[in-house]
């Protein structure tokens, strides 16, 4: 399938970086063992007719009693107002910023372009799969430029870390309620963007020589975007104007960063 492909790509090329430096003939039988490997995966998957077609994490976990006493619309109230939070965080960060070179607006406003053009706000459910993955592309770009924030106070980290951590306890505490739910499983797009985002951290900033903290900086926004979007997929995914507010968001917050850029 297309998502095996990814792998296969992202593993091939995590090799060619971290293994660089091992003799030539470790890495040609490496490669060669790994080549066999998949090709020897795909046969027992076909030969055992094994379904890779299903999308779903399905989950049961058990309730306590005051979690069953709970009304059901309260419940929902209160994940949509932590959602509200959420967005709260993302949009606290802007507070700190004092002045941005002005060689930044166009990519900034670009980026809100691109959450206008590729995300589907009159898509169906199905295609609001596709949406996710442009959700959490915006998350990481945005999170990964908070990070970036010169001279930013501590309490800046402290919120973004945060963020990471309250949708983390968020997701765990929708699953406890909602004892029987699922989670739909990332799409090929989703896949794509995560490989591309891991890449950042893992293989281009060492390549280009930057800094340790740079490289954790562009771990922790792929982790907190992932977390994110995880819960954006468990909470929203059946409302379709929810997802469009959280998209618009993201976007204006982008553009609100654009114009500092210019006229800050």
């Amino acid at each position: 399938t297309v998502d095996v492909l990814y792998l296969l790509m992202f593993a091939l090329g995590c090799f060619a970086w971290f293994g660089r430096g091992l003799p030539e003939w470790t890495r040609f039988y490496t490669v060669i063992g790994l080549f066999v490997s998949v090709y020897a995966a795909m046969y027992l998957l076909e030969h055992y007719n094994v379904a890779l077609r299903k999308r779903l994490i399905n989950f049961r976990l058990s309730r306590r009693r005051m979690v069953q006493t709970l009304d059901g619309r309260a419940m929902t109230w209160f994940f949509g107002a932590m959602g509200v939070v959420l967005l709260v965080l993302l949009l606290a960060p802007l507070a700190a910023v004092k002045q941005l070179p002005e060689n930044m607006g166009p990519p900034l406003a670009g980026s809100a372009l691109l959450i206008g053009i590729l995300y589907p706000w009159r898509g169906t459910r199905t295609q609001l799969l596709m949406g996710f993955g442009v959700l959490y592309a915006a998350c990481f770009l945005l999170l990964f430029f908070y990070f970036l924030i010169p001279d930013k106070p501590a309490w800046v980290l402290t919120v973004l870390h945060g963020t990471g951590g309250v949708s983390l306890l968020l997701l765990l505490a929708y699953m406890a309620v909602y004892r029987s739910r699922a989670i739909p499983l990332p799409t090929g797009l989703e896949l794509l963007l995560f490989l591309a985002s891991w890449s950042v951290p893992l293989i281009v900033l060492p390549v280009l020589g930057a800094d340790t903290y740079l490289q954790f900086s562009a771990a922790m926004a792929c982790i907190t975007a992932l977390v994110l979007l995880f819960f954006f997929k468990l909470l929203l995914r059946r409302r379709p104007l929810h997802n469009n507010t959280v998209a618009g968001s993201l976007a204006f917050i982008f553009l609100l960063l654009a114009l500092m850029a210019v006229f800050l």
